[in-house]
């Protein structure tokens, strides 16, 4: 079995976030739509437009289970849909940003400047807002994932460095440590059914084994 599989998805124009529901549907942000495909025929099964209502154009899109859910920096909301794209709610989000994540109705994403990691429940009231760590100053934020138990990682670029690291907080948004150090520069990040951890990182794919050591000393060289 081939480590990677290219699939041909026609109908993508300008795709920048996907996610997966239990169903294995793919789901994909394609500005200013969300199609939905089914990954094994290749086929767009469905598509709608979110954030008229809101006059907004969406910067993120995270999944869980059947939930869809569209983050918009400009208006700093987070609109909740079914499947079908039928709006169930609409969250406020304070500096929300580019990227969004979902555990058990807790919504997690990096803030607008890429320095903290900011939370909301299903109502839009604020669960935390933890500084995200990193030297040089200009380190900033760019992927965050769950893991089954809710743990979050986040990748960080190391700013002029060319090198990053990957952040690990609890689900309550205690910082506990850096995971692993990662060359280049690392964006997204997600994990495979079997619990491994996997980082987009420039122009490769990087996968570390499940049950990944936290090193707390953690600190990005300067």
């Amino acid at each position: 079995m081939p480590l990677s599989q290219k699939l041909q998805l026609l109908g993508l124009v300008n795709p920048s976030h996907v996610s997966v529901t239990t169903n294995d549907l793919l789901v994909i942000l394609d500005y200013p739509k969300v199609k939905i495909f089914n990954r094994a025929y290749q086929q767009c099964l469905h598509h709608f437009q979110p954030g008229p209502d809101l006059h907004s154009i969406p910067s993120c899109l995270a999944v869980d289970k059947n939930l869809i859910a569209v983050g918009y920096d400009d208006k700093e909301k987070i609109s909740l849909h079914n499947l079908n794209g039928c709006l169930i709610k609409v969250l406020s989000a304070p500096m929300m940003g580019e990227h969004l994540s979902i555990h058990r109705q807790q919504f997690v994403y990096i803030s607008r400047d890429k320095k903290k990691l900011q939370a909301v429940d299903i109502n839009g009231k604020s669960i935390f807002s933890s500084d995200i760590h990193g030297n040089p100053s200009d380190s900033q934020a760019h992927g965050l994932c769950h893991d089954s138990e809710g743990d979050i990682y986040v990748a960080v670029h190391a700013g002029r460095l060319k090198e990053g690291e990957i952040q690990h907080f609890s689900p309550d948004g205690t910082y506990t440590g850096c995971v692993h150090r990662v060359r280049g520069y690392p964006a997204g990040i997600a994990f495979t059914p079997a619990s491994d951890l996997a980082i987009a990182a420039e122009r490769s794919v990087k996968i570390y084994p499940s049950g990944p050591t936290i090193h707390r000393q953690n600190a990005l060289r300067k």
